[in-house]
């Protein structure tokens, strides 16, 4: 295979055309790849959940998840994808917990799909959102072995590639770790406070221009922490008037939501959206926000915090995990304490509602009347926005060509850049 080939790169995760976190984060990727590395790279996905989208510029397969999340579909798309005679690279952007079926054999129950990826076909490689660590700051044996499988590993932030240099030893390498981007086209501070107020959710909610309006953004799971959310904008019902805006994907899931809103008494000033918004109407409803809460008990990036503030709108979130590292610190909160969860011994953090209600009255104090005070723009880092970021991503990946096309490998391992904290 000559240079000037592309190599087949696969990457697997939720579909691009999904409202998630994941998805949006592979359609930024696939897009970048295909439009600025055509001849390093042709760029397909597979995904899971919605449906495939004609106005993205890339091939796109579908998959199912079985028990496990194992991707069974995966031999018949590599052999349509890549073709039967051709190497490359298959990336996941997924929680590791999920990929054991990718890198161990003995997890992997499908007899096809184990003699298909025994076959050395690709490289593996994982861009890994880690947003927490197990007791001791490590991940346990299991998925510390499913990590071992990877060919290649990036994480998301500098917390999560100490998590897995302290877990794997480094898989005799460097791991890197490059943040991903917010499209600041978009995402930015809409022009007139009053006119962003008045357009609020195309008018579905009546906001005075005295009130205080706080956003949360959050998909309704387990992980997002709504009764925090809830018992922090009660707390600050007591002494002023509030408004809440609530952005999720079902009203029921993990929290009853509209039972947490009768709960807390905030029936009446309570505005609850679950249908798709189009990016330029999430940024205009960001900016007629005075603070919005990250609710997340530890994100690996967290795009709701860092499109807020790219809309001038600070966020507040507890110091933990990955976003923390690019916030200032009076948007953060230090959690009371530790919890561990599940399975895979996972430590999320405790907060104080009071806390949360305290530090959203200082930011506000030190950032009045939302995100127009004294012509205050932009909040976002700008080493954030996907255009100053790109430079890293397409340096990683062009670092990974030649080992992913089976090419004898030269010095493939980068440098690490690290980011020094925003503020």
């Amino acid at each position: 295979m000559s240079n000037s080939t592309p190599v087949p790169l696969l990457i697997i995760s939720d579909s691009p055309s999904g409202q998630s976190g994941f998805g949006r984060i592979v359609r930024d990727l696939a897009s970048r790849i295909h439009r600025h590395m055509p001849d390093r790279f042709r760029v397909g996905t597979l995904g899971f959940g919605s449906v495939n989208s004609r106005k993205l510029p890339f091939a796109q397969y579908a998959w199912t998840a079985h028990p496990n999340w194992e991707c069974i579909e995966l031999p018949e798309v590599w052999d349509d994808f890549a073709g039967d005679d051709r190497r490359g690279a298959v990336m996941s952007v997924w929680d590791l917990n999920r990929l054991d079926w990718l890198t161990r054999a003995d997890c992997c129950w499908d007899d096809k799909l184990r003699a298909f990826l025994g076959g050395n076909r690709f490289e593996k490689w994982a861009y890994v959102p880690m947003d927490a660590h197990g007791i001791g700051g490590r991940l346990t044996q299991s998925i510390t072995d499913t990590a071992g499988g990877f060919d290649r590993l990036l994480a998301y932030s500098e917390f999560g590639r100490r998590v897995l240099e302290d877990s794997t030893g480094s898989l005799g390498g460097v791991i890197d770790a490059i943040p991903h981007g917010i499209n600041t086209t978009v995402f930015r501070p809409f022009p007139n406070r009053q006119m962003a107020r008045a357009f609020f959710c195309d008018g579905w909610m009546n906001v005075p221009d005295s009130a205080l309006l706080i956003g949360v953004v959050a998909t309704n799971q387990v992980r997002k922490d709504f009764g925090l959310a809830l018992a922090t904008v009660a707390k600050l019902a007591e002494s002023r008037d509030v408004r809440l805006w609530i952005h999720t994907n079902a009203l029921r899931g993990e929290w009853d939501l509209q039972e947490l809103v009768v709960t807390y008494g905030l029936k009446f000033k309570t505005l609850i959206t679950t249908m798709p918004l189009d990016d330029f109407r999430m940024a205009k409803n960001y900016s007629a926000c005075d603070v919005t809460l990250g609710i997340g008990l530890g994100e690996g990036f967290g795009y709701p915090i860092f499109e807020s503030l790219a809309c001038g709108t600070p966020c507040i979130h507890g110091n933990y995990a990955g976003a923390a590292e690019h916030m200032r610190p009076e948007m953060r909160v230090n959690p009371v304490t530790y919890r561990t969860e599940g399975p895979f011994g996972w430590q999320r953090p405790v907060h104080s509602a009071a806390d949360w209600a305290q530090q959203v009255e200082d930011v506000v104090r030190l950032m009045p009347q939302g995100s127009y005070a004294g012509g205050r723009g932009s909040l976002l880092p700008p080493y954030l926005e996907w255009d100053n970021l790109w430079p890293r991503w397409e340096k990683w990946l062009a670092a990974g060509v030649q080992s992913a096309a089976g090419m004898e490998k030269e010095e493939l391992v980068p440098q690490r850049e690290t980011v020094a904290s925003a503020y």
